[in-house]
């Protein structure tokens, strides 16, 4: 499935040359037939012997008109250039050569149209070198150039020869079993309701099927569907298509709009890009300048924010993180082009480079030039940057960002997984699993940053056994789930050690300085001194610091069993053992009971007895505490 564009400049003969080759005249609004010029996309198709059927867009060549030629052109598969032979070579001419090139079309025929109104050989052979030299510092240096007369038909099989001999050898559309039309025509007919055009790309189209409207959300469902006037169930990739819709209004959609199935693309108002500026612009594309960005059959206006320069010259290319005003759908290795407003001309073009940037770049940061530049790299490099852009990201999210199939992201994974590029993570998500891929780049990212990081911990906090394993996960910015899985890798590289919640360096241990274990030592005599009323926690702070008494806690020299009262870890395993044996003896016992066993309070008291109840070892009934659990089952002292 192929489609032929047309450009040149206005009264060249593009409609008649189509007309000439078709049987069908492009033009179809009245305003166009009466003043005989194209003024907005016109479509028409033919049959050619070994490429099939080939739809045409025929544009308008009017610099008034030219946003409109935009939004036909970016998806043709090849092109007629057309130059008149009475005139020549002109502006137009010029321009739409530049975007075509721009666009990277790649295939072209040059076509002289009205042949029949020059007398002298002479003067057509000057036409054709003039062309010639046109195409020659362009992609087309070796296309053919025909010379044709719509009106005594001259050259057309020629042309219609040649045509078939170009497309024959391009590269069919591809199909990623993602599809998306960009609409380029809307209408309605009695008795039908709304009905969308374009040329549909990156999948099929299936009759009945449900599909969205973006950016706007809505959704619908495809009544019926043609192609060149004959209806069909499925639409192809490569496919000049008009879709019937039911469920959604004329008056709510606009060209520039993208038909897709549900869930399967995301709008976008932020492209990373890079940008090719014509020589002949004549001028630098500067920071922060504001230019009309075409991608599709959309128009958005683009504030070019330029990266790793001032500006981008004329005549070179440089990368950019273009903010738009709308959003819209593109994928990586769409091409677009920026022009400027006033004087209105096209003066670069771009390819999307990552249509889905995690954040606002800083201009001059080594690693974001890095990333752009792998994301302009090979399947595999994109791959790689996609994983460790999302630190780890599903078999879905690969697809999307990397605007592949599924069949192709799957060998790259399976080819790095076999290498030890990337490993595999199963993340519990509700009922099912979902399967994350890492990178081994992106895993000794995470090492070293768990290196920095527990070291300045250490440092700050020297009692301390390590880091929790929550706070460290939230310093990683990683998902609880995937931190849980991704842990044991972390692990396997040396230098740490993981410990109940705890993480910690292999070299780490928690020392006291002089000072500290004086202050320490003062401390624990106070607490020898009258084990069963010991300081509380806040008189612990008044000679201690904060630091010390959780060294203390950690170290289980000393046991806290509420916010303000802790117990000599000592002590506390006989009050335990007492209680254990006195509920084995007597099935209860009474607050008073332990405050007259050990000379206590009935605050230490009431304390120790309730953090029994918290841990589920016992319960309070009827003023009393009876064993919540089988004695035989009670955990040692040091595990409540």
């Amino acid at each position: 499935m192929y489609v032929l564009g047309t450009a040149g400049h206005v009264d060249h003969g593009k409609s008649e040359l189509v007309q000439a080759l078709t049987g069908i005249h492009p033009d179809r609004l009245p305003e166009e037939k009466k003043r005989g010029m194209t003024i907005d996309l016109g479509f028409a198709w033919i049959d050619l012997p070994q490429s099939g059927t080939v739809g045409i867009v025929d544009v308008p060549g009017h610099i008034d008109f030219i946003d409109n030629m935009l939004s036909g052109v970016g998806m043709i598969d090849a092109v007629m250039i057309v130059i008149a032979a009475d005139e020549g070579v002109m502006p137009q001419t010029q321009e739409h050569l530049d975007i075509l090139d721009l666009l990277a079309i790649k295939q072209a025929v040059a076509v002289i149209t009205k042949c029949d109104l020059v007398d002298q050989p002479e003067w057509l052979d000057l036409v054709e070198s003039d062309v010639r030299n046109l195409l020659k510092p362009t992609r087309f240096r070796e296309a053919p150039v025909i010379r044709t007369s719509a009106v005594i038909s001259s050259g057309i099989e020629e042309l219609r020869r040649s045509l078939d001999d170009l497309l024959k050898d391009t590269h069919p559309k591809r199909d990623v079993g993602k599809p998306r039309l960009h609409l380029d025509r809307i209408f309605t007919l009695k008795g039908f309701g709304t009905i969308v055009t374009g040329t549909l790309l990156d999948g099929k189209l299936i009759q009945g099927c449900e599909v969205a409207i973006a950016p706007s959300g809505l959704s619908g469902r495809i009544r019926a569907m043609q192609s060149h006037h004959k209806d069909i169930e499925v639409a192809h990739p490569g496919t000049r298509v008009a879709v019937n819709l039911s469920g959604v209004e004329k008056e709510s959609l606009q060209r520039g709009d993208t038909l897709i199935l549900p869930g399967s693309y995301t709008p976008t108002t932020q492209l990373d890009a890079q940008i090719n500026l014509l020589a002949r612009a004549g001028r630098s594309i500067n920071h922060n300048q504001t230019l009309k960005l075409f991608l599709g059959s959309s128009q958005r206006l683009a504030r070019v924010r330029v990266l790793g320069a001032e500006e981008i010259p004329a005549g070179s290319s440089g990368w950019a993180q273009l903010e738009l005003d709308k959003p819209l759908i593109a994928i990586r290795r769409d091409r677009f082009i920026l022009r400027q407003a006033s004087p209105a001309r096209t003066i670069a073009g771009g390819v999307v480079i990552n249509p889905h940037p995690l954040r606002k770049h800083r201009r001059y940061n080594q690693q974001v030039l890095s990333s752009l530049q792998r994301y302009a790299g090979n399947n595999e490099e994109v791959v790689l940057e996609i994983l460790d852009q999302h630190h780890a990201a599903s078999m879905s999210l690969l697809i999307e960002q990397a605007s592949l199939s599924e069949e192709v992201v799957r060998e790259i994974i399976e080819s790095l997984t076999e290498s030890g590029s990337v490993r595999t993570l199963m993340v519990d998500k509700g009922p099912d699993a979902e399967t994350l891929f890492v990178s081994q780049k992106q895993q000794a990212a995470f090492s070293r940053e768990m290196k920095d990081m527990l070291s300045a911990y250490h440092a700050k906090y020297p009692l301390r056994n390590g880091m929790p394993l929550h706070e460290l996960q939230g310093r990683l910015s990683l998902n609880p789930a995937v931190f849980r899985r991704i842990l044991p890798f972390l692990l396997e590289g040396d230098g740490f050690e993981a410990e109940d919640d705890l993480i910690r360096l292999q070299k780490h241990a928690p020392r006291l300085s002089k000072a500290q274990k004086k202050a320490f030592d003062a401390l624990l005599a106070r607490f020898d001194k009258s084990p069963a009323t010991p300081p509380s926690v806040r008189a612990c702070l008044e000679d201690v610091s904060d630091e010390l008494l959780q060294y203390a806690i950690q170290e289980r020299i000393v046991t806290q069993v509420s916010q303000d009262v802790v117990f000599l870890s000592e002590t506390y395993n006989q009050f335990y053992d007492w209680v254990r044996k006195k509920l084995e003896k007597d099935g209860e016992l009474e607050v008073t009971e332990f405050r007259d066993q050990f000379g206590s309070t009935r605050k230490y008291s009431i304390a120790f007895l309730e953090h029994l109840n918290q841990a589920g070892l016992t319960r309070f009934v009827a003023d009393r505490h009876i064993a919540n659990r089988p004695l035989h089952e009670w955990p040692l002292p040091s595990e409540t």
